[in-house]
């Protein structure tokens, strides 16, 4: 068993680049253009995308008014008012409260925000692209290239497919665990594995449930189909696992089939990438 978890972890390595992402060099592109940030980067915390708040609000037009007293930050742009508190598990807009994942906290002087509730706050659409690592975040009422869909059905189809990146969390999760698994420590480490693995499956069936009800824009169509395709990747993905970890394929034969994945899923992430690029 050992030996099994040791030579496909050799294999894994390879393939799950194009599917997870390192917690640093992420961008943020905003309508089109890549955001600049002075000082803190975004970057990973308690595994959470963190942007630092000033970068994307003044992009957008906003004033930012800091109370020290209070470490509260508080934004405003024509009718609207948002106000963040260092360290609290919400924030509001316009009064009404808003949840957080993960804390809005102050690193290397930035305040951080998750980049869910910057999209949230701001009412941006979210999408992470994997190939580029890189945020896509859209302003629905300035995008100018879709004249047959309306912004509403544009935004909601967005906000929907980001749910489903956030499902696949759990992929990102184990193949972390997978990297730090050793020949010594293999066999202590497989039930462990084998657990993540049912909760990625669990997360992926939510994901394909979400896929399958959406109403898609026909501007949009392009994405959702290769979106489907690479759920469909990930399934096969974790077909593979399933029948290494509880020893119905040999190693051998899962380095082939991982090795072939690869390579289509390379290809879905390129065409992936550019769809969510042509949507500003």
């Amino acid at each position: 068993m050992k030996k099994k978890i040791a030579i496909l972890l050799s294999c894994v390595c390879i393939a799950f680049p194009a599917l997870t992402y390192a917690q640093s060099n992420i961008q943020v592109k905003l309508d089109g253009s890549y955001v600049k940030f002075s000082g803190q980067e975004p970057t990973v915390i308690n595994n959470r995308t963190m942007v630092p708040l000033r970068g994307i609000f003044e992009n957008l037009g906003y004033s930012i008014e800091w109370d020290a007293n209070t470490k509260t930050a508080t934004l405003n742009k024509d009718n609207k008012s948002i106000s963040i508190q260092t360290g609290a598990d919400s924030f509001s807009v316009n009064g009404v409260g808003k949840k957080l994942d993960v804390p809005a906290q102050i690193l290397n002087g930035s305040l951080m925000l998750p980049l869910r509730a910057i999209g949230e706050a701001a009412g941006l659409s979210v999408v992470w692209d994997s190939n580029s690592k890189t945020v896509v975040m859209t302003n629905i009422a300035q995008v100018t290239n879709i004249s047959t869909d309306s912004k509403e059905d544009i935004k909601k189809y967005l906000d929907s497919y980001s749910q489903i990146v956030k499902y696949m969390a759990s992929f990102d999760e184990l193949a972390d665990n997978m990297y730090m698994v050793t020949s010594d420590n293999a066999e202590g480490k497989l039930p462990m594995l084998i657990s993540e693995l049912t909760t990625v499956r669990s997360d992926l069936e939510k994901a394909k449930s979400i896929h399958n009800s959406l109403s898609v824009p026909p501007s949009l169509t392009q994405l959702h189909n290769l979106c489907g395709q690479s759920l469909n990747k990930l399934e096969e993905l974790c077909d593979i696992l399933d029948s290494l970890f509880n020893g119905k394929l040999n190693a051998d034969d899962a380095k082939e089939k991982i090795s072939g994945i690869l390579e289509q899923s390379k290809a879905l992430n390129m065409q992936i990438s550019s769809a969510v690029n042509s949507i500003k």
